[in-house]
């Protein structure tokens, strides 16, 4: 593109200020550009920040409810395996209670047969 000899000369008018602003100008605008394409870089890496938080807040929240699930399976499995000890404590304090009553009667008539032949043997005496 050939420079028509009379932009040229307004340029040449302009002198040094002209040209400064010239290039403050080209300056600026290139300054906007990259700012612009800075911002929109930055809004698609916060973006990308932004889906991966909430993927690993996702994550964390499907990994807490799989573990309560599996706690509260471990607290049933507790509690049928404590119901069923009770039970079995129940059983054993059953059968000792029923065992100290017999060996209780067994003492009884053992002491009354000892009983008997103690005051028979003072007797004899």
């Amino acid at each position: 593109m050939p420079i028509d000899s009379n932009i040229l000369n307004l340029y040449l008018q302009l002198g040094i200020a002209g040209a400064t602003l010239a290039i403050l100008l080209v300056f600026v605008i290139l300054l906007f550009k990259f700012i612009s394409e800075n911002k929109r870089n930055k809004t698609n890496s916060d973006t990308s920040r932004i889906d991966k938080l909430c993927d690993k807040i996702d994550a964390l929240i499907s990994s807490n409810a799989e573990h309560t699930q599996k706690l509260n399976e471990v607290l049933l499995a507790n509690d049928k395996d404590q119901k069923t000890t009770i039970g079995l404590l129940d059983k054993i304090l059953a059968v000792a209670l029923d065992t100290q009553r017999r060996v209780l009667r067994i003492d009884d008539r053992t002491f009354t047969c000892l009983g008997n032949s103690r005051i028979k043997d003072k007797e004899e005496e």
